[in-house]
């Protein structure tokens, strides 16, 4: 008998219908539209997605493969977070009633999906994609009422899931700093396949270091900035994609040597890695960030620091240089060093640990992970 999955997360039919899946630059689910395609092959499981999309008027199905998509109209977010979800849920749990799961597999906390979460005692489990108490701890909460509120549904909801994934261990660390029994396990998301076509030729007369990420405290961008104009006489130029609340103040600096590409689409993000000698992350707080995970499956060397699940694989002074103190001096160092050894040291470091790395990234090992835990998750219910 199949196990029947309704899975609660943001829509995915566009993607996985040819039109771009995701943001080139680093921040959106990149690989959830693959690994929606890995469970397609999982014969035994029978997959409904349930997904909130505002703009339309009337709840759509959509039969894909073995799965269901079912699109719910959307509530404007404002009246959304200061009702706790209710009238989503509300409209989340009809949908879960009419499905019938054996098991909830709830999306993230930044959104409304956790709000089902025990829901007539339906086995739950929630993946975790940020973790907004620990970027409240690090005081980099995006600013304002609703992530704060946010952050308060959050720790409610962990309470609740009773199995929690994360992409780290680092990851588990700060759920258990919010909930100490909490039920985790780590699970980290998988590459999308376009990224393992990238042929990384990094140019030997055009030494560039990249960045790409939202361009906010929490991605350290402004460090990154300080660093790179400590070092006037640098051989070398920095390129930074994405946008964010600090990219207008930042880029009025007019640092020279630095150039600010905005959001690119997809192509022309990985040309990007395709070239660049390194990727730079000087993050304050990632539970596993997808651009770290794409640069090494291109084969990228990395500057980075502790504070992320990408310390967890990464090896210092083999692959990367992974900063424990995010401070200009300390990165303006690392970059020096990184960059001044040439690029034959650059393509010795890159080449540390890849195939290992492009192994770790497969979707597939995402879909194993779940599934292993909805099988759990089974077993246990019918006990």
């Amino acid at each position: 008998m199949k196990l029947r999955i309704a899975i609660l997360a943001d829509p995915v039919l566009k993607a996985l219908a040819g039109a771009p899946a995701g943001r080139g630059d680093g921040q959106a689910a990149t690989w959830l539209p693959h690994f929606a395609r890995e469970l397609f092959l999982e014969e035994d499981l029978e997959v409904t997605w349930i997904s909130l999309r505002r703009g339309i008027q009337k709840t759509i199905q959509t039969p894909w493969e073995r799965h269901q998509f079912i699109e719910i109209p959307g509530i404007p977010i404002t009246l959304d977070v200061l009702t706790g979800y209710a009238l989503v849920a509300r409209r989340l749990r009809q949908v879960v009633d009419e499905v019938k799961p054996d098991i909830l597999h709830c999306w993230g906390t930044e959104g409304p999906y956790s709000a089902l979460l025990g829901y007539r005692d339906i086995p739950s489990f929630l993946s975790m994609n940020g973790i907004l108490g620990e970027l409240k701890t690090k005081q980099i909460l995006p600013l304002g009422w609703r992530w704060k509120l946010q952050t308060a549904l959050e720790k409610k909801w962990l309470a609740k899931a009773d199995r929690i994934s994360t992409e780290s261990e680092w990851a588990c660390d700060a759920v258990h700093r919010i909930h100490p029994n909490a039920p985790t396990e780590v699970v980290p998301y998988g590459v999308n396949p376009s990224f393992y076509e990238i042929e990384w030729q990094p140019d030997p007369d055009d030494p560039f270091i990249f960045f790409a990420g939202t361009v906010n405290k929490g991605k350290g961008v402004d460090v990154l900035l300080n660093a790179i104009e400590s070092l006037p006489q640098r051989s070398w130029r920095c390129e930074i994609a994405g946008d964010g609340p600090l990219r207008n103040p930042l880029e009025a600096r007019a640092t020279p040597g630095v150039t600010w590409l905005g959001t690119l689409d997809w192509k022309a993000f990985q040309q990007k890695l395709s070239k660049a000698w390194c990727l730079v992350l000087p993050t304050l707080a990632d539970s596993n960030p997808n651009v770290v995970k794409e640069a090494r499956v291109a084969g990228l060397p990395v500057i980075t620091t502790i504070h992320g699940g990408q310390a967890g694989y990464l090896k210092n002074d083999g692959n990367a240089m992974i900063l424990d103190q995010i401070n200009p001096s300390a990165l303006a160092a690392a970059l020096q060093q990184m960059m001044e050894g040439g690029c034959e040291k650059i393509r010795k470091m890159g080449a540390f640990g890849h195939r290992e790395d492009r192994d770790r990234f497969q979707s597939s090992h995402t879909v194993t992970g779940f599934k292993k835990i909805y099988e759990d998750l089974a077993r246990n219910a019918a006990r």
